[in-house]
C-alpha cells in the first residue's frame, strides 16, 4: 500500500514538473506587429522583445560572385564617379594594371536616419609584384572632398604581399547622415579602388529607420 501511494505522488509530481516545462507564458499574448515576444519559461507573463533603432536592413550587390570569371561584369558609375575615374576605368572582373575602378549604389532611407553601414569588397591584385601594394580605397560621394569622403584607406597592410581577400569597411553612422541625408542628397554611394587592383563584386548593407 505504501509502495502503491509513493507511486501514485511521484506520478503526479512528474505529471506538474511536465505540465510546468510546456507552460507557454507568450501564448494569445498580444504581440505589436512586426515584433516578437518572448519570456523565460517560468515567467508570469510574456512581455514584447524591444524595438530595434534601425530595422530595415538594405543590401546592394553589384558584380556576380564568379572569382574574377570573364567577362567582365558592368559597374554603374554615377556622372560624378564616371568623371572622377577618367577614360581608364574598369569593371568587375576586368584584367589588367593601370585601371580604375568604381561603382554607384543607391541610398533610399524612409527617416533618413542612418544606424551603420558595411562595404564588402573581393579583391586581387592586378599582377604579382609590388605594384598594388600602395593602392588605397575611398567610400562616400565622388569626387571624395574632405567633406565627400566617409572613409578611406590603404588596400593592403604595409609589408604583406598582396593576395586574394575580402575587404570589410565598416561605415561610421555620424559621417553617414552627415554626407548622405543633407539637402540636396547626393542619391548614391560612391565605392573607389585605385588602378593596380582588380574588384570581383562589392556589397553594401545599410542599416536605417
Amino acid at each position: 500500500m505504501l509502495r502503491m501511494l509513493f507511486g501514485v505522488a511521484l506520478s503526479s509530481l512528474v505529471a506538474v514538473t511536465a505540465s510546468a516545462q510546456i507552460r507557454d507564458p507568450c501564448l494569445n499574448f498580444p504581440c505589436p506587429a512586426l515584433q516578437g515576444c518572448t519570456a523565460p519559461a517560468d515567467a508570469p507573463s510574456c512581455v514584447a522583445d524591444p524595438v530595434s533603432a534601425c530595422p530595415v536592413v538594405t543590401v546592394y550587390t553589384h558584380g556576380k560572385m564568379d572569382g574574377f570569371a570573364p567577362p567582365p561584369d558592368p559597374t554603374t558609375p554615377s556622372a560624378a564617379l564616371t568623371a572622377f575615374l577618367g577614360p581608364t576605368r574598369s569593371q568587375y572582373d576586368t584584367p589588367g594594371c593601370n585601371r580604375h575602378f568604381g561603382d554607384s549604389f543607391p541610398v533610399s532611407c524612409l527617416r533618413c536616419q542612418f544606424c551603420d553601414a558595411k562595404v564588402e569588397i573581393h579583391l586581387k591584385p592586378c599582377a604579382a609584384g609590388t605594384g598594388p601594394t600602395n593602392d588605397d580605397y575611398v567610400i562616400g560621394v565622388a569626387p571624395f572632398t574632405t567633406a565627400g569622403t566617409i572613409v578611406s584607406g590603404r588596400i593592403w597592410a604595409p609589408g604583406v604581399t598582396p593576395s586574394e581577400k575580402i575587404l570589410v569597411v565598416t561605415l561610421p553612422a555620424a559621417k553617414l547622415n552627415a554626407l548622405l541625408c543633407k539637402a540636396p542628397r547626393p542619391g548614391t554611394l560612391d565605392v573607389y579602388v585605385e588602378d593596380d587592383t582588380i574588384v570581383d563584386w562589392v556589397r553594401v548593407t545599410l542599416h536605417s529607420q
